[in-house]
Protein backbone atom coordinates (compact mmCIF):
# COMPACT_ATOMS: atom_id res chain seq x y z
CA UNK A 1 0.00 0.00 0.00
CA UNK A 2 2.01 3.30 -0.88
CA UNK A 3 1.27 6.53 1.37
CA UNK A 4 2.34 10.24 0.98
CA UNK A 5 1.70 12.37 3.80
CA UNK A 6 -0.74 14.79 2.13
CA UNK A 7 -2.93 12.15 1.23
CA UNK A 8 -6.07 13.19 3.11
CA UNK A 9 -7.13 9.41 3.41
CA UNK A 10 -4.07 8.52 5.60
CA UNK A 11 -5.25 6.72 8.91
CA UNK A 12 -4.33 8.14 12.62
CA UNK A 13 -2.08 5.66 12.82
CA UNK A 14 0.15 6.69 10.33
CA UNK A 15 -1.10 10.09 10.45
CA UNK A 16 1.27 9.67 13.83
CA UNK A 17 4.25 7.82 12.25
CA UNK A 18 4.31 10.66 9.88
CA UNK A 19 4.60 13.12 12.33
CA UNK A 20 7.35 11.41 14.06
CA UNK A 21 9.20 10.38 10.72
CA UNK A 22 8.76 14.30 10.00
CA UNK A 23 10.11 14.51 13.14
CA UNK A 24 13.42 13.11 12.89
CA UNK A 25 13.88 14.53 9.59
CA UNK A 26 13.56 18.15 11.18
CA UNK A 27 15.90 17.47 13.77
CA UNK A 28 18.63 15.79 11.36
CA UNK A 29 18.42 19.26 9.60
CA UNK A 30 18.96 21.01 12.35
CA UNK A 31 21.54 19.12 13.62
CA UNK A 32 23.46 19.58 10.39
CA UNK A 33 26.07 22.54 9.50
CA UNK A 34 25.67 24.03 6.98
CA UNK A 35 21.91 24.29 6.65
CA UNK A 36 20.20 27.52 7.08
CA UNK A 37 17.75 27.14 9.93
CA UNK A 38 16.92 31.34 9.91
CA UNK A 39 17.16 33.58 7.00
CA UNK A 40 17.17 36.76 7.00
CA UNK A 41 14.02 39.12 5.47
CA UNK A 42 14.33 43.22 5.59
CA UNK A 43 15.03 43.50 9.39
CA UNK A 44 13.79 39.93 10.46
CA UNK A 45 14.52 37.03 11.18
CA UNK A 46 12.61 33.71 9.85
CA UNK A 47 12.59 30.04 9.69
CA UNK A 48 13.85 29.13 6.64
CA UNK A 49 11.31 26.84 4.60
CA UNK A 50 11.71 22.99 4.58
CA UNK A 51 9.72 21.28 2.33
CA UNK A 52 9.43 17.46 3.56
CA UNK A 53 7.47 14.40 0.99
CA UNK A 54 7.47 11.21 2.62
CA UNK A 55 6.10 8.16 0.29
CA UNK A 56 5.51 5.15 2.66
CA UNK A 57 5.05 1.45 0.65
CA UNK A 58 4.77 -1.71 2.53
CA UNK A 59 7.28 -1.30 5.11
CA UNK A 60 10.00 0.76 2.86
CA UNK A 61 9.94 4.48 3.16
CA UNK A 62 11.48 7.40 0.63
CA UNK A 63 12.20 10.80 2.06
CA UNK A 64 12.27 14.20 -0.02
CA UNK A 65 13.52 16.95 1.60
CA UNK A 66 14.48 20.83 0.22
CA UNK A 67 16.95 22.86 2.31
CA UNK A 68 18.64 25.92 1.70
CA UNK A 69 22.66 25.61 2.13
CA UNK A 70 24.96 28.47 3.58
CA UNK A 71 26.75 30.21 1.06
CA UNK A 72 30.60 28.86 1.55
CA UNK A 73 30.10 25.19 2.77
CA UNK A 74 30.27 22.56 0.43
CA UNK A 75 26.96 21.47 -0.74
CA UNK A 76 27.38 17.34 -1.59
CA UNK A 77 28.99 17.40 1.53
CA UNK A 78 26.41 18.83 3.41
CA UNK A 79 23.75 16.75 1.28
CA UNK A 80 25.61 13.49 2.62
CA UNK A 81 25.80 14.01 5.67
CA UNK A 82 22.06 15.11 5.72
CA UNK A 83 20.86 12.02 4.44
CA UNK A 84 22.95 9.86 6.74
CA UNK A 85 21.97 11.34 10.00
CA UNK A 86 18.11 11.15 8.20
CA UNK A 87 18.51 7.35 7.53
CA UNK A 88 20.03 6.87 10.87
CA UNK A 89 17.04 8.71 12.76
CA UNK A 90 14.66 6.52 10.59
CA UNK A 91 15.80 3.35 11.21
CA UNK A 92 17.21 3.86 15.08
CA UNK A 93 13.29 4.77 15.79
CA UNK A 94 10.75 3.46 13.33
CA UNK A 95 10.63 -0.43 11.90
CA UNK A 96 11.14 0.79 8.41
CA UNK A 97 13.58 0.52 5.75
CA UNK A 98 15.11 3.67 3.90
CA UNK A 99 14.35 3.04 0.16
CA UNK A 100 16.01 6.44 -0.53
CA UNK A 101 16.59 9.83 0.62
CA UNK A 102 16.52 12.80 -1.75
CA UNK A 103 18.50 15.98 -0.84
CA UNK A 104 17.27 18.38 -2.98
CA UNK A 105 18.95 22.29 -2.41
CA UNK A 106 16.69 25.01 -3.32
CA UNK A 107 18.71 27.72 -2.33
CA UNK A 108 22.20 28.83 -1.48
CA UNK A 109 21.83 31.62 1.36
CA UNK A 110 24.48 34.42 2.17
CA UNK A 111 24.50 34.68 5.78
Amino acid sequence: MKRKTNDSSLQQGAGNQNNLITSLINTAVDQTDGIAGDVKEGNSRKKASRNIRLTVNDNEITVNVSVNVIFGFNVPTVACELQEKIIRNIQENTSLTVKAVNVHVSNAIFL
